[in-house]
């Protein structure tokens, strides 16, 4: 049987992704096999948190949102809690291919990035 690997990158551009008093803090990159479940994590300094995702060449995408500590969310594969330290990372079950892009956690809501 062979296993792929395959790339996850992560961002969080300065102006789009932070406010006055906020920041955000994610990892640069990370690398998982196909079928595994991986979690991407994210810190923010209060509990709005927002999770998109941009496949190559594509555009972006909004994953999930939650707003208070153990709020609990899932579209499909992907889910996400929010803990009481303002953390919440974003989870997803059977990793595929498909699911290689860069993933960005917000502070609030987008509807265009330039």
């Amino acid at each position: 049987l062979r296993t792929l690997l395959f790339l996850l990158i992560l961002k969080s551009p300065g102006n789009c992704f932070s406010h006055r008093l906020s920041q955000v803090q994610q990892e640069p990159f990370l690398a998982t096999t196909e079928g595994t479940g991986i979690a991407i994590n994210c810190s923010l300094t209060n509990f709005n948190f927002f999770w998109y995702r941009q496949p190559p060449g594509r555009t972006l995408l909004y994953l999930l949102q939650a707003h208070t500590e153990n709020d609990k969310y899932r579209s499909g594969r992907f889910s996400m809690v929010v803990y009481k330290n303002k953390t919440a990372p974003l989870e997803i079950a059977g990793v595929s291919l498909q699911d290689t892009a860069i993933y960005y956690c917000a502070l609030r809501h987008h509807l265009e990035l330039s």
